[in-house]
């Protein structure tokens, strides 16, 4: 029993071209020192750019979607940083790269959410 989140930072493109690498790389190590603390940097993965995966093993379903709702309050507090994520349980681990893929999945439509709510302010 595991859980996969699949977490992409949402307008770094911006920082990047507004303020500066300096300020997005700043933004970047944010977001990862935001989810070492909630995670664990065990559990923490950067994918490359601003993504990032989240491994948690020995979970039940009910527990990886406390996490999940964990870190979406949470996520609440970085400021004027935002993140999109997603998740996928499974109860066999051999179905990993599976879960993987439905999580950034489900982020995707996470972001295409916020990306819409942004737009129509």
């Amino acid at each position: 029993m595991s859980g996969v989140i699949f977490i992409d930072m949402n307008g770094l493109k911006v920082i990047n071209d507004t303020e500066g690498h300096l300020a997005g790389n700043a933004a970047l190590c944010t977001v990862a020192g935001f989810l070492v603390g909630l995670y664990g940097a065990d559990h923490v993965y950067r994918l490359g750019g601003d993504e990032f995966v989240v491994l948690l093993q020995h979970i039940t379903e009910s527990e990886f979607s406390s996490q999940l709702k964990r870190l979406r309050d949470e996520a609440s507090h970085l400021g004027n940083l935002s993140i999109a994520a997603g998740g996928q349980w499974i109860a066999d681990a051999v179905e990993i790269m599976n879960a993987i893929q439905e999580a950034d999945n489900a982020m995707y439509r996470d972001k295409a959410e916020y990306y819409k709510k942004k737009n129509k302010q």
